[in-house]
């Protein structure tokens, strides 16, 4: 009876396994992005969801369209599918940008009223694209919240861990060397879309300055440190590059922004 029963326990031990090997051979992100079915589509819709639907939404077309004519433009001079990405305008008086899953660029209300033209807001576009375009959001998500929570808030989690998460996501760092290659990657979107990179040195220098200020919590200080430094590495990337600036919105359509914003 004894050697039976260590008999069976062999044989589950054995049988556990050969399942964990199994497992183990899947590549379960490329299971997951699927085109049809993928982990990242299904969390950009429970964010969208429990998230961004739940804050007061900028949606004035005036605005949108404007927003999108910028995106347009740096998508299509460097080769990317504008169409796949979708933006998010908030109410919020904070300075900030921030990509969620599956392409979900979201701008802040407080970010439109920091910037002082077209060439600024532009650039923080760009770098976000950059985020997006190089699958650093993904990576981010893994790791200050884990694949098995993700995998659970995919297919069908609660609501409010989607919004919990969602307000760390929109403040959190990437870290240091995907901030960098975020901002070469940016600086090279701008220019070969002929915007100037001068506007996003010229935001950061603005925003390093108010470090310290109470008017309001600044997030882009908060959650992207070494301003000063990202500067001087965008002048020298820019160094000796050359470029016919386009401007891609009117005054009309900026004004608007900048009404709407305050």
């Amino acid at each position: 009876m004894k050697s039976k029963v260590i008999e069976q326990a062999f044989v589950s031990i054995a049988i556990f396994a050969a399942v964990f090997f199994l497992f183990s051979l899947v590549n379960w992100m490329a299971v997951f992005n699927y085109p049809s079915f993928t982990l990242e589509r299904l969390l950009g819709d429970a964010y969208e969801k429990y998230y961004l639907e739940q804050q007061e939404q900028i949606t004035d077309d005036s605005v949108m369209v404007s927003l999108n004519d910028l995106l347009t433009h740096i998508c299509k001079e460097n080769d990317i599918d504008h169409s796949t990405i979708k933006i998010f305008c908030l109410k919020n008086k904070d300075v900030n940008a921030f990509a969620f899953p599956d392409r979900r660029l979201v701008v802040y209300s407080g970010l439109l009223n920091a910037c002082e033209d077209e060439t600024e807001l532009a650039g923080v576009m760009a770098h976000e694209i950059a985020h997006m375009e190089e699958r650093h959001v993904m990576k981010l998500l893994v790791k200050e919240v884990g694949l098995q929570i993700l995998l659970s808030q995919a297919f069908g989690g609660q609501g409010e861990i989607i919004k919990k998460t969602g307000k760390e996501l929109s403040s959190s760092a990437y870290n240091r060397s995907l901030e960098k290659e975020a901002d070469a990657l940016a600086v090279a979107y701008l220019q070969k879309a002929d915007i100037t990179t001068a506007g996003i040195a010229n935001l950061f220098s603005r925003l390093a300055e108010k470090e310290g200020e109470s008017v309001f919590f600044v997030t882009w200080i908060s959650t992207h440190p070494e301003l000063k430094e990202r500067v001087s590495a965008v002048h020298k990337l820019s160094e000796n590059k050359e470029i016919e600036c386009k401007k891609i919105l009117s005054d009309k359509q900026w004004q608007k922004i900048k009404e709407t914003s305050e």
